[in-house]
């Protein structure tokens, strides 16, 4: 099976700002939280091409019936696309499951690979196998023995200002 194309944007032409084709006309989130009937779906569609809508982005939430990107889910996905195009709607999968964007769910950084990377400041080293939070961090404490060590800097202000900077070895403790 080929993966749809993407519309291709008519030329603009003045007289069809009265009834603007689907990719002009809103798209609003379609939430699908809850048992996912294939007759609904038809129904919720032909609602939003009745209300003049040009089509819907598929974003599953809390309550969902089926596991997020599984076989029945895109099964729906599926039906829900040829059923829009039938109707002269597009349709688009949203990237996640809930919030935040990016993390599908969990699917994403379920592999330390791919899990968020950062830059921390902090007025001491975390011992070994401290645990922390990083606040765009969206799961388990990481343990520091996951981290990988870059540099650490003391450093001493005056006030508000930065007066003497030095870099520390690995391990080193700040005097």
């Amino acid at each position: 099976m080929n993966p749809p194309a993407f519309p291709v944007l008519p030329s603009w032409d003045p007289s069809r700002f009265a009834s603007p084709d689907a990719i002009f006309r809103g798209a609003p989130f379609w939430s699908w939280n809850g048992d996912l009937d294939p007759e609904r779906i038809k129904s919720q569609l032909a609602v939003y091409r009745g209300m003049g809508i040009g089509g819907a982005h598929i974003h599953s939430r809390t309550g969902l019936s089926v596991p997020y990107l599984g076989d029945a889910f895109m099964a729906r996905v599926v039906e829900s696309a040829d059923e829009a195009e039938r109707l002269g709607l597009l349709t688009w999968l949203y990237d996640e499951d809930r919030w935040p964007s990016g993390f599908a769910g969990g699917l994403v950084t379920a592999d330390a690979a791919f899990r968020c990377r950062a830059l921390v400041l902090s007025r001491r080293c975390p011992a070994p196998g401290e645990a922390r939070h990083h606040p765009v961090h969206h799961g388990p404490p990481q343990p520091v023995a996951e981290r990988t060590f870059v540099a650490a800097w003391a450093l001493r202000f005056d006030g508000e200002s930065l007066v003497e900077w030095r870099r520390m070895g690995e391990g080193e403790a700040a005097g």
